[in-house]
């Protein structure tokens, strides 16, 4: 009995090794999918991914979002010409929040036998949404990159980047392991949290807002701004910037990572 379990355990560490089950080439299968979703009576959209990359684009169309799906497993050879069912995208549209996830159902992919569960497989997203609706975001791997959005939204990442271009609305972003970068004309208020990885953000003289800024081990600089009421410390920095009292709060804290505040040129 020692012995047969000895010999399966040898088994399970070199297929671990090789990244398949019991050492079998395995080969690439893609496939991608896309629908529109009525947003009507709807408050919140979450997306719920484990690698891959997740693009969320503004839309004009006021009515209805667009999910547009990228899959990606490694297969056996004698699967690559079969129908790709091997990951399902879940859309649950029940509630006033709008549910979107990937399952693997291949089930050579969840077997005992392949510890490497996930790792031969990931689903990219490019989302368009219009205005108004929540969004909120958890990732394990992958980058996410918003363009021009004014929603409200929520981003847990553990590894990977999130960059936002001309984003103006509320923001709680949470990463391990990456980097963040944002443009901001205006905002309704940021929170900002790193573990390992820097923040870089990009701001107009004309935005409203309190900023605080912290860093564990880091620096944390700034260039171009026209910053008020200033307090440095070594590790801390507050400042305002505008003239309205309707400020906003941006919070910026890194443990391991530097923080750089950037002004346009508009002064």
């Amino acid at each position: 009995m020692k012995a047969k379990i000895l010999i399966l355990i040898s088994v399970l560490i070199v297929s671990s090794f090789s990244g398949c089950s019991f050492l079998s080439k395995k080969y690439l299968k893609s496939g991608s999918e896309q629908h529109q979703i009525s947003i009507a009576g709807k408050q919140k959209v979450i997306l719920e991914n484990v690698t891959g990359n997740i693009i969320i684009n503004h839309s004009s169309d006021s009515g209805f979002m667009t999910v547009r799906a990228t899959k990606e497993i490694k297969v056996k050879k004698k699967d690559l010409d079969k129908p790709f069912d091997e990951i399902r995208i879940v859309i649950d549209t029940l509630s006033s929040e709008i549910k979107i996830n990937s399952e693997i159902t291949d089930r050579r992919e969840n077997s005992f036998f392949n510890i490497n569960v996930g790792r031969n497989s990931k689903t990219d997203y490019e989302i368009t949404i219009p205005s108004d609706i929540e969004i909120e975001i958890e990732n394990v791997n992958g980058e996410v990159t918003t363009n021009k959005l004014n929603n409200d939204i929520k981003i847990d990442l553990v590894n990977g980047d999130v960059s936002l271009d001309k984003f103006s609305g509320k923001l709680e972003c949470n990463i391990v392991n990456g980097t963040f970068s944002a443009d901001i004309d205006s905002t309704k208020g940021m929170d900002i949290s790193t573990i390992n990885g820097s923040v870089k953000l990009t701001l107009s003289n004309f935005l409203n807002a309190r900023i605080k800024a912290e860093t564990t081990n880091g620096r944390i600089t700034d260039e171009n701004l026209r910053f008020s009421d200033i307090e440095k410390e070594k590790k801390v920095f507050k400042g305002k910037l505008g003239t309205g009292d309707d400020k906003a709060d941006i919070r910026i804290e890194t443990l391991n990572g530097k923080i750089k505040l950037i002004g346009r040129n508009e002064i």
